[in-house]
């Protein structure tokens, strides 16, 4: 049994974590190889419906993809007048099982229990073009329409409701152009309109409060709640703003300063959607010039993540749409290329290659061991170099403060000791230093020092459940118990390599040369121990 710690990167993988890495997300787009099969490879809607369908809209049609092959809705020389038009504007689903997708000229209706298709007739909206679809808590469909303003229909389709410019004051909107409806996480709607700016839905009144002008061009086309309920502003003509609820009467929106290393940059001022996805809280925008990752920085500033590499080289980077699914995966609806799909729900992998250290030391330096402290700084060992503490949120690098652990360079095993509130380090000898497992606030001391009265070079830390530490050696196994001072267990087990306990509190010891023990941990520590090793022949445990 051999084990192997060298490693050129020091690799952080992680699923659905808390802590942020100041590094780089390995993200890779895979292109669903079934869109070049449809009518039309320019994808314009993107809709993940409730049964777990993935719904695409077209400039040739509605596609419906269940993982394994696409179904295609339009109309064509034997059936054409399956659609009222094929060029899908918007898609969204009610709670009658139903799909609703805009078009070019007025709205289809999909039945999911027979895959039947109807218009739907409403003389408020004829064959307008739909650029909006939205169903909101309640079971309301939202329309946002071309040229008539927006039509709020009942969950039985029985009543309509009709917001437009020339409406009488409590039914009146700012325009009859609408670009976007949007609910957000409160169940509030919000509506936009080709350059006659923003509304917020007021229930209890029936109408929409006017909000103040966005930008020069006050043309805001798409608007995004985060997950930490802030709320972002993209716009056609004027780039991007953050919106605060508390000024919304006033003057809410401020700019977003856009960073990149460091300094300030630009995106095109065009952006046609943006999301955010739930895992690593990027927000992903669509823009007229291509596709950019922005990071968080705060409220008014927003970091460009290079996403050059996410895709092949072929590949144009033009899309038309960005969606989130219910399982937090995104969608890209591309300009001639089809549909591209990223798996956040692979383990997400990042790395920090070292570079600052790799410079000092003119090569790769090669991490053997590391742990995590209690306000979740890494400690990392570097062979030879000795101990660093990485910051996952900022980056940065440092060494220990205690001046002893600072000097070592050879350190042979390294573990966090919960029960203690403490880090166990120790070089090439038998004794070990135990220092703070909180980096920050902590004070420059003295390590403290167990010692172990035999000429012994220790390999392994392990903390069991009771919270005794069982320590590995080249010369034996020795124990430390929650109250009392350390003692050799086994003399007789050698070079051990690993040390772990299993779900009914038996520890189990790998030997780089005599291989697995299983040791019978008794309730009364004054109990000798129960030892059983490896029989080859018999392949069993024996005592």
């Amino acid at each position: 049994m051999k084990s192997y710690h060298n490693s050129l990167f020091l690799f952080i993988a992680f699923f659905y974590s808390s802590v942020v890495f100041a590094g780089s997300y390995e993200f890779t787009f895979e292109h669903l190889p079934y869109t070049d099969k449809l009518p039309s490879n320019s994808i314009t809607r993107i809709y993940h419906d409730k049964e777990g369908y993935m719904w695409f809209g077209s400039k040739d049609g509605l596609y419906r993809f269940d993982g394994y092959e696409v179904k295609v809705f339009r109309s064509n020389s034997s059936n054409p007048n399956r659609l009222t038009n094929n060029n899908i504007m918007c898609i969204a689903e009610d709670n009658l099982n139903r799909i609703w997708f805009g078009t070019t000229e007025g709205i289809n209706i999909l039945d999911k229990r027979n895959y039947s298709i109807r218009p739907y007739e409403n003389p408020y909206i004829g064959r307008d073009r739909i650029n909006s679809l939205c169903c909101d808590r309640k079971g309301n469909i939202w329309i946002g329409t071309n040229n008539n303003g927006i039509v709020r229909i009942t969950p039985d389709g029985k009543i309509s409701h009709y917001y437009a410019s020339a409406q009488n004051k409590s039914k009146r909107v700012p325009g009859n152009s609408v670009t976007y409806i949007y609910l957000d996480r409160q169940g509030n709607i919000w509506a936009m309109f080709w350059h006659k700016g923003l509304v917020l839905y007021r229930e209890k009144s029936d109408d929409f409060m006017i909000l103040p002008l966005v930008g020069k061009n006050n043309n805001p086309f798409r608007v995004l709640q985060d997950k930490n309920n802030n709320y972002w502003i993209a716009t056609w003509g004027d780039g991007l703003f953050s919106m605060e609820l508390s000024r919304i009467s006033s003057n809410p929106y401020t700019p977003v300063t856009i960073l990149q290393n460091g300094k300030p940059a630009e995106i095109s001022n065009v952006i046609y959607g943006m999301v955010q996805d739930p895992q690593v809280g990027y927000l992903w925008a669509v823009t007229y010039s291509g596709f950019n990752v922005l990071q968080i920085t705060d409220k008014k500033t927003l970091k460009i993540i290079d996403s050059g590499s996410m895709f092949k080289d072929t590949y144009s980077k033009l899309f038309h749409e960005v969606a989130i699914d219910r399982h937090g995966n995104l969608w890209l609806g591309s300009v001639g290329e089809g549909i591209f799909h990223l798996n956040f729900n692979k383990p997400l992998v990042q790395t920090n290659t070292l570079s600052s250290i790799a410079k000092d030391l003119g090569f790769p330096p090669n991490v053997v061991r590391f742990c995590e402290s209690a306000d979740h700084k890494i400690y990392f060992v570097i062979n030879r170099k000795g101990l660093y503490i990485l910051n996952p949120e900022t980056g940065v690098i440092t060494r220990p403060a205690t001046p002893e652990i600072r000097a070592m360079q050879s350190i042979t095993a390294m573990q966090r000791i919960k029960r203690t509130g403490q880090i166990w380090i120790c070089p090439a000898t038998s004794d070990i230093y135990a220092i703070s497992d909180k980096v920050e606030g902590s004070p420059v001391q003295k390590a403290s020092v167990y010692h172990i009265n035999k000429e012994i070079t220790i390999s392994y830390f392990f903390e069991d459940s009771k919270g005794d530490v069982w320590i590995g050696s080249n010369k034996g196994l020795f124990k430390k118990p929650v109250n009392g001072p350390i003692k050799i267990v086994n003399d007789n087990i050698e070079n051990i390599s690993v040390i772990t306990e299993d779900r009914s509190g038996n520890i189990w010891i790998g030997s780089d040369k005599q291989g697995v023990f299983k040791i019978i941990n008794s309730q009364n520590n004054r109990v000798a121990p129960q030892i059983s090793a490896f029989n080859k022949k018999k392949r069993i445990l024996a005592q």
